[in-house]
């Protein structure tokens, strides 16, 4: 945020910028304290980084944009070079209102840097994530285009100026380009620089992380903690919730189904069994839409359904979470609600053998089976997990089929150190970028 700011101040206020807390202040005596360690690790954060960008609204933008998305709408096969001369020659015409203050913008007297340069070459390139995808993208209630970042739809993230046609697309007419706070489009997209995750906890003396599957660390985590951040002691305390009574069984709990039809149908039938038994389950998809098609197809064969994802209204969240260890309850769940998330299961389904976990996907990381394995059977109540997997789902992601649990669980292991490799890699390149975005920051302060 302070970086953008000092960027915004510079590029639309023409002020010098002011000297902030945020530079100033030294981390030479404050702790760090990171909350699961293991998620920090991912490759979203531990091989990638923070990407601050800036949106600065320019007078008559958002009729440029809107001339582009009505130029494409009447006629598709376009070329770039085409949309460019018509907006050119938009921009010269009497339709363009805001003409002059448009261009004042591009034509001061005063130009700036806004990425550092060595020998006359950019040392700062930045990776934007491939989020183009048009089901990525949803309008909200309030008639703000969102981006989906992982499973949760949000406004939080840019994803480039896919946000903004998007919105057209979803729109239709009747546009707006903000809805209170929230913009919509009308604005220039700049990045203000790349900051390393792996790189910030470098700058504390102290670093204090906190996980719930510490032993299940994998060794380049272990080598990473030890070498890059110089931790060589971990602490592993007993649990708040006790001793776990997770029934699970490798050989028996776990089925590879051939076709969707085929493993949806094995998911059905297991939670209706399972609810006969007077029990609650909850059922883990890989992300919504394969849970909004088995919501579809099966939806009305169940008294009692609640659907929870990262998306659920915080009104309902909480009650549903209440709900799922009601008898004869089926909850569906997206994986991002298999961390953290406290389900407790009533005395009646304690009686029948406690909380149901179906597993409708293999996880690539065994640490984010282990947390949704733990959502039952917790505080030493009783509870069983089973693993459903389609035989698509794991070619799609290089694994291998018709094998064991233990032959799936020894080839996610090699895939891992394949991919703690290029993590390695994508550490090495973000530092360079890391670097010179801070040495741009500092040269807002030099003399």
């Amino acid at each position: 945020m302070e970086l953008r700011n000092l960027v915004a101040d510079m590029l639309v206020k023409d002020a010098v910028p002011v000297r902030s807390k945020f530079i100033s202040e030294n981390c030479a005596n404050s702790v760090l304290l990171i909350d699961e360690v293991d998620v920090f690790f991912t490759k979203e954060f531990y091989g990638g980084a923070y990407q601050p960008a800036l949106l600065i609204m320019l007078p008559g933008l958002d009729k440029i944009q809107e001339k582009i998305w009505s130029l494409l709408i009447e006629n598709p096969s376009l070329t770039s070079e085409s949309i460019e001369r018509s907006i050119y020659d938009f921009i010269d015409s009497s339709d363009m209102h805001e003409r002059q203050d448009f261009l004042d913008f591009f034509t001061r007297e005063k130009s700036y840097d806004l990425l550092i340069y060595e020998d006359k070459d950019i040392i700062r390139k930045i990776k934007t994530r491939p989020l183009g995808y048009w089901r990525n993208y949803k309008l909200s209630d309030r008639g703000t285009i969102l981006c989906k970042d992982r499973e949760e739809y949000t406004n939080d993230v840019l994803c480039s100026y896919y946000m903004i046609f998007n919105y057209f697309r979803l729109r239709k007419w009747n546009y707006s380009v903000r809805v209170a706070s929230e913009i919509n489009y009308g604005y220039l997209n700049l990045g203000c620089g790349s900051i390393s995750y792996a790189m910030l906890p470098k700058r504390y003396p102290l670093i204090l992380g906190v996980t719930g599957t510490l032993t299940s660390l994998n060794q380049h985590e272990k080598t990473s903690i030890r070498n890059l951040y110089s931790i060589h002691e971990l602490s592993a305390m007993p649990s708040f919730f006790g001793c776990s009574n997770l029934q699970f069984n490798p050989e028996t709990d776990y089925q590879q189904l051939a076709n969707r039809s085929k493993w949806m149908n094995a998911i059905f039938s297991r939670a209706n069994a399972i609810l006969g038994a007077k029990r609650s389950i909850l059922v883990f998809f890989e992300n919504d839409f394969q849970l909004n098609q088995f919501y579809t197809e099966y939806s009305g064969q169940f008294d009692r359904l609640h659907i929870l994802t990262e998306n659920t209204d915080q009104n309902q969240m909480q009650q549903f979470i209440d709900e799922a260890g009601v008898a004869k309850t089926i909850t569906l769940a997206t994986r991002g609600m298999g961390r953290g998330v406290d389900y407790k299961s009533s005395v009646s389904i304690e009686k029948h053998g406690g909380l149901h976990v179906i597993q409708t996907f293999f996880s690539l990381d065994i640490k984010e089976e282990i947390q949704i394995k733990g959502r039952t059977a917790r505080k030493d109540n009783r509870g069983s997990y089973e693993l459903i997997v389609r035989k698509a789902d794991l070619e799609r992601v290089g694994l291998p089929c018709d094998v064991s649990y233990c032959q799936l669980d020894e080839a996610r292991l090699e895939m891992a150190l394949k991919e703690n490799k290029q993590i390695l890699k994508d550490i090495v390149s973000e530092t360079e970028n890391h670097e010179a975005t801070m040495r741009y920051m500092a040269s807002f302060f030099e003399a």
